[in-house]
């Protein structure tokens, strides 16, 4: 199962995409609600491993993995593994896939996520993505503007 959205931020695509890409500036936005983020390592190149430590009331959530593609300023390729306070593996294998298109007047971003194994699991890492990014949009202070074209949102056939 996979789901898609698309949004608009009015900001460079290159300063937008370090954003992504350094650990002091993920940890100041890629949180859900009630969470924070501690990033021990990224290594921001193609093949490279990182680490992100997600803290809540109910203890640390930790996400490993790696870049399976990093262009530049254009698009992220990360697959990860996300493991709960108890240390049991929640997500495996989950593609998380990033494109950053220049629209001159700002960046569209399309995230695509593959590899739920429920409409729970997708529901949740949506509304965690909706909440990381509105934190990004007020951290950039910019108007976020949605464009959410998520065709398979509740299409059980999806992939």
């Amino acid at each position: 199962m996979k789901f898609t959205m698309t949004k608009f931020f009015p900001v460079e695509r290159d300063k937008f995409f370090s954003y992504w890409t350094t650990p002091k500036y993920l940890e100041l936005w890629s949180s859900p609600d009630g969470m924070s983020l501690k990033v021990p390592e990224l290594e921001a190149r193609q093949g490279g491993k990182y680490r992100f430590e997600h803290t809540s009331d109910n203890g640390l959530y930790v996400c490993t993995g790696y870049f399976k593609e990093f262009i530049e300023d254009q698009k992220l390729v990360q697959i990860d593994t996300v493991k709960d306070p108890r240390g049991a593996v929640i997500l495996q294998n989950l593609e998380s896939i990033i494109d950053f298109k220049d629209l001159g007047t700002g960046t569209d971003i399309s995230i695509s996520v593959i590899g739920f194994t429920d409409q729970k699991q997708v529901d949740e890492c949506r509304t965690s993505w909706e909440q990381c990014l509105d934190r990004l949009s007020s951290l950039l202070k910019v108007d976020l503007i949605e464009e959410d074209r998520d065709e398979d949102r509740h299409d059980p056939l999806s992939p």
